[in-house]
């Protein structure tokens, strides 16, 4: 077999520096409603992604639960690729519209050690100007469908994190960001936002912290530092369960690439420039140099 040149090598020893740093290191949950067509279907007893325990469960009683043709779009510095079919929410008579789906393996809210749980999903809301208490969440529940975590948008249009009697010792809590997202009623240019949350969790009896942040499709992605909404408590419970949510008659609400994973970088797919630039510089003047040699 002939050897690849030194020099080549190590060129292509950056390249791969460069796939590695894209690739997600520990995605515990991924749902792209990648589904073939035909579109416009109850997204029921679909099955699609990886890390669920069930197919999604969605009775179309109070409204329809669809996987649309429908196009989200993203920040720039996004990475995750983003597919044509999206899951479209869609009340009926002032209700609320919700689909349901159990995870194959819960996630503890009191690990014995320090863990952090990221979650994102891409996300657009269009509102019914006659329509009030608008809303939309991304629930997290217990196995039996106890509501532990609420993250979304509340009524205002301000970012919320909410937590159940369950999930703290008997008390409920709520933290309402004073980061406001813009009504939109033009589903094909604007309104499109990224959804991104991040759960500090710790053992019983040290302080938990809970974090959500939105970023419109039409800026630029950078690792979160500073927060919209921040939430601080020594929560308990297992997630068993993840509940998509609208309320109020005539208004809309797609998700899609719904992610949860252990990094910043495997929900979003970001890369920090400077990083993968260093490792290339480092390695180039060593390339260089030994091309010289062999000269």
């Amino acid at each position: 077999m002939k050897k690849l040149p030194l020099f080549k090598t190590l060129l292509l020893s950056c390249s791969l520096c460069v796939c590695a740093a894209t690739a997600q290191a520990s995605l515990l949950i991924t749902e792209t409603f990648d589904y073939a067509p035909p579109y416009d279907v109850p997204v029921d007893g679909l099955n699609g992604g990886t890390g669920w325990k069930s197919a999604w469960l969605a009775t179309e009683n109070n409204g329809t639960a669809r996987v649309v043709d429908f196009r989200m779009s993203a920040p720039t510095g996004y990475n995750i690729p983003i597919a044509s079919p999206a899951l479209r929410l869609r009340p009926a008579n002032n209700a609320t519209r919700d689909a349901v789906r159990s995870l194959s393996t819960g996630i503890n809210l009191n690990p014995t050690a320090q863990t952090d749980c990221y979650f994102s999903y891409l996300w657009m809301r269009v509102d019914n100007p006659d329509a009030g208490g608008e809303a939309s969440f991304f629930s997290l529940r217990s196995a039996s469908g106890v509501q532990l975590i609420n993250f979304g948008v509340q009524g205002d249009e301000k970012l919320y994190i909410g937590v159940g009697a369950d999930a703290n010792g008997g008390t409920a809590v709520a933290a309402t960001g004073s980061y406001t997202l813009d009504v939109k009623t033009d589903i094909n240019t604007t309104g499109k936002y990224l959804i991104v949350g991040k759960m500090e969790l710790n053992a019983a009896g040290e302080a938990d912290t809970l974090y959500l942040s939105a970023i419109k499709s039409d800026q630029t992605l950078t690792e979160i530092t500073d927060w919209d909404v921040m939430l601080t408590g020594d929560f308990s419970g297992s997630v068993g369960r993840l509940v998509v949510t609208v309320s109020a008659y005539g208004q809309d609400a797609y998700f899609d690439n719904i992610l949860i994973g252990t990094t910043f970088a495997d929900v979003t797919g970001y890369i920090p420039e400077p990083a993968v630039s260093a490792t290339l510089l480092g390695l180039l003047p060593l390339a260089l140099a030994l091309r010289r040699r062999r000269r």
